[in-house]
């Protein structure tokens, strides 16, 4: 487990679909839910031009969402910028 969010685990080191990969106060996700909304953002930034080797940027608080961000970012190629203000 990796505590990266106060208050969210993370367990997507778990090879199983059905284990919860992101357990947050707001919502839990399973590591097959995670994929797919990984997949998803990551097909959104195709759509929209932001493609391998381009720079998109977050700027939000601690998230439930930032595993979907990290991962949809590994799927694209391209690269993400936090900003934590």
């Amino acid at each position: 487990m990796l505590p990266l969010v106060p208050q969210t685990q993370y367990l997507i080191e778990a090879e199983d679909p059905e284990v919860v990969a992101v357990l947050a106060p707001e919502r839990s996700l399973t590591r097959a839910q995670l994929e797919h909304r990984a997949r998803q953002l990551s097909n959104a930034l195709e759509i929209n031009g932001v493609g391998p080797g381009l720079v998109w940027r977050v700027l939000a608080h601690n998230r439930a969402e930032w595993p979907e961000f990290y991962l949809g970012n590994a799927r694209a190629g391209t690269r993400l910028v936090v900003r934590h203000d």
